[in-house]
């Protein structure tokens, strides 16, 4: 009985072994005729349309490359004028901060050099008269230093606005030398490739036309 039980069991497991098997061959036999089939789809493909797809690819990225050569000095141009716009925002808050602060400092310097006047009129020692009077003036010397000051970092400032407008007129005129050599250049290679492509397209379809007449021969 044991030995039946055991002949039985084997039996089981030599059938899962074999459903095993074949499912396997199953999936294998798919994959390979998946396979053919790409395989014979790219031989239906003709050698013309096929060199039709190559060059295709080829001016794809060589447009691309061209492109992207073009695209650069403009990008470079922007990032530069956004820095640019970025630095004179800064420039320009701390010129407004400048004057501000200017401005509070001389009224605050003016208000007290006219009160300061009034207590002139009661000062009898001409000496000491003498001696607040050049107070007085030292400190309108002061509002006046402050002013001219700041007055001399506006002109200065304006100075460098014109030299950096410029250098900026110089730099755009230098980008568009640039972009026309690329855009030439661009022009001159697409050119060549067009014609090579055309080329090797026309000998495609010749070769493909000399094996058709060769196959209908035989």
């Amino acid at each position: 009985v044991m030995g039946d039980k055991n002949s039985e069991r084997m039996e089981r497991i030599m059938a899962r072994r074999k459903r095993i098997q074949e499912r396997l061959a199953d999936i294998r036999t798919g994959d390979d005729d998946e396979n053919m089939q790409k395989e014979k789809k790219r031989e239906e493909i003709s050698k013309g349309k096929q060199q039709i797809i190559e060059s295709n690819r080829r001016l794809l990225r060589l447009k691309a490359k061209s492109d992207a050569d073009v695209t650069s000095v403009s990008v470079s141009g922007d990032d530069r004028e956004n820095q640019r716009r970025i630095a004179d925002e800064q420039r320009r808050q701390e010129l407004r901060s400048k004057l501000l602060s200017e401005a509070e400092s001389s009224a605050r310097q003016n208000a007290a050099v006219a009160m300061r006047w009034a207590d002139l009129f009661s000062i009898e020692v001409p000496q000491e008269l003498h001696g607040e009077i050049e107070k007085q003036r030292a400190s309108c010397s002061s509002i006046i230093s402050s002013k001219d000051e700041l007055i001399a970092e506006i002109k200065s400032e304006l100075k460098s606005k014109d030299d950096e407008y410029v250098r900026i007129l110089k730099k755009q005129a230098e980008d568009i030398d640039q972009m026309l050599h690329f855009m030439t250049q661009q022009f001159r290679e697409m050119q060549r490739a067009f014609q090579e492509e055309l080329e090797e397209i026309e000998n495609a379809f010749l070769q493909e036309r000399t094996e058709l007449l060769a196959a209908n021969k035989l």
